[in-house]
C-alpha cells in the first residue's frame, strides 16, 4: 500500500476569461473545480495508473468535505484528519493571464489539533521512531508489508496523553532502555505481535549481516574490525528482537 499525505489540499478553481480587464465585472468563458495538492495528484495519478493508493492529510469545513467527495469520486481512497476550526483553501487559477494564481491559505494546523499522524518512513526507522517519542508522540499502530523485493512500514502515531501505548516501555531501569532502543530500531508494536513480515525482515537482514561478517573475517585492517563490531552489534540485537517476538528464526512467513 501506498500512503501520500498533503498537509494543506485545496480545491483548485481554474477559470479562463476572455478579454480579462482590471475594475471591471468579468464573466468566466469556461471553469473547472479539482482538488488540488502534491499529494493528491500523486494518489490520483497512481489510481489512473491501478497502483492501491490511499490519500492522508487535513481537511476542514464545507470545502474540506467536497475535496473528500471529489478524491474518492476520482477512485482515491481517504483517511483525512477533520479539522474542527476553518475551511480547506480554494486556490483561484486564471488561464488566460499566464501564471496569475490566487491561492487561499487554508486552516491553521497546530499541534493541539493533530489527533493521529499516520507515517510511512523510507529510510532511518529507528531515528524516525525516537524522534517521535521525543517529539512527544507514541505509536499506536504499526504495520509492515513485503511488496516487490522491498519492506515498507507504515505507523500511526498520537500525542503522548494517549493510553494506547505500547507496552515495551512500560518498563523502568537498564532493561527498559535497552527494550526502548530495540522498540525504536524495529518497532515496538510489531515485536509485540510478532509480525511475520518482521520476522522476515529479521531473517533477511540476519542472513545479509552474515554474509558481510564472514567476508570481513579474514580483514586485518582497523576499519574491517570497526564494521565487524557495529556488525556484531546489529546482529546482537536481532538475537533479542527474535526473543521479544518469542520466534525463531524458522518461524513466521516468509516473503514470497
Amino acid at each position: 500500500m501506498v500512503y501520500t499525505v498533503t498537509f494543506n489540499p485545496s480545491l483548485d478553481y481554474i477559470v479562463s476569461v476572455e478579454d480579462f480587464r482590471l475594475g471591471l465585472t468579468n464573466r468566466t468563458d469556461s471553469e473547472v473545480i479539482l482538488p488540488g495538492g502534491k499529494g493528491l495528484n500523486v494518489s490520483i495519478v497512481l489510481s489512473n495508473l491501478g497502483i492501491e493508493n490511499t490519500a492522508l492529510g487535513f481537511v476542514a469545513g464545507f470545502t474540506g468535505e467536497e475535496i473528500v467527495r471529489r478524491v474518492e469520486g476520482m477512485g482515491v481512497k481517504s483517511d483525512f484528519i477533520r479539522l474542527r476550526e476553518g475551511i480547506s483553501r480554494i486556490n483561484l487559477k486564471l488561464k488566460s493571464i499566464d501564471g496569475t494564481e490566487i491561492n487561499g491559505r487554508g486552516p491553521r494546523i497546530g499541534r493541539e489539533a493533530v489527533g493521529e499522524l499516520i507515517l510511512q518512513p523510507q529510510s532511518e526507522l529507528g531515528e524516525f521512531r525516537a524522534f517521535l517519542r521525543r517529539a512527544g508522540y507514541v505509536l499506536v499502530q504499526e504495520d509492515a508489508v513485503f511488496e516487490e523485493g522491498k519492506y515498507y512500514f507504515a505507523m500511526k502515531a498520537c500525542p503522548d496523553n494517549s493510553s494506547a501505548a505500547g507496552s515495551l516501555t512500560a518498563e523502568n531501569g537498564e532493561s527498559a532502555r535497552r527494550r526502548e532502543e530495540l522498540a525504536d530500531r524495529f518497532g515496538g508494536l510489531l515485536l509485540e505481535a510478532a509480525h511475520p513480515v518482521l520476522l522476515g525482515y529479521l531473517r533477511q537482514r540476519e542472513a545479509h549481516l552474515r554474509q558481510v561478517e564472514s567476508s570481513l573475517g579474514a580483514a586485518d585492517s582497523r576499519r574491517a574490525e570497526e564494521a565487524l563490531a557495529g556488525i556484531r552489534r546489529e546482529l546482537t540485537d536481532i538475537e533479542l528482537a527474535y526473543e521479544i517476538c518469542g520466534s525463531g528464526r524458522g518461524e513466521g512467513s516468509s516473503p514470497a
